[in-house]
């Protein structure tokens, strides 16, 4: 704690997380029969992977940054012979799937095939999934428009984005 606080400028109130986290640490090593001058990476993974059940991604990647700041020390001041911290890794906070950010083509063309053009309501859909999907507006921006935002002479569309208030112009 001294050479944290002195030699790395940690805040009280992250020393006293690091201290909780690292006294529950030592309690699990002790239940499994380990002194922590003998501590390994399975120990480690054990520990953090026990800690994914219990906490969220974010609560097990701080345990793991104090796992880590404290393997760098005992390296640093010669109590440990190897250096752990290295291999010390947090939890992902994000899925591993990542959705795509754009549907592919064949998905969008069979979705406009569910759209019946025939109807008035029909056209309306059709004409937003468009707008949606071929512009990359939003619902909110789509929404928002007014006859007057097309300039039928000029070729162009004024939108105005939701996010930012930014005026833009695209072309019919």
């Amino acid at each position: 704690v001294t050479y944290a606080r002195e030699q790395r400028g940690l805040a009280e109130t992250g020393l006293d997380r690091d201290v909780e986290e690292l006294t529950r640490f030592h309690a699990f090593l002790r239940c499994r029969g380990r002194h922590w001058r003998h501590v390994c990476l399975r120990d480690i993974d054990q520990y953090l992977l026990g800690q994914m059940d219990r906490f969220a991604p974010a609560t097990v990647g701080r345990a793991a940054c104090s796992i880590r700041s404290w393997l760098r020390f005992l390296h640093a001041t010669g109590r440990a012979s190897r250096d752990l911290s290295l291999t010390v890794v947090s939890p992902a906070r994000r899925p591993l799937y990542q959705p795509p950010r754009a549907l592919p083509w064949p998905v969008i063309k069979k979705m406009l095939r569910a759209v019946d053009p025939t109807t008035p309501i029909g056209r309306r859909d059709r004409a937003q999934f468009l707008l949606m999907s071929a512009y990359g507006l939003g619902a909110a921006e789509v929404l928002q428009l007014r006859l007057e935002d097309i300039d039928w002479s000029g070729r162009r569309l004024h939108i105005v984005r939701r996010k930012t208030k930014t005026p833009i112009c695209l072309p019919l």
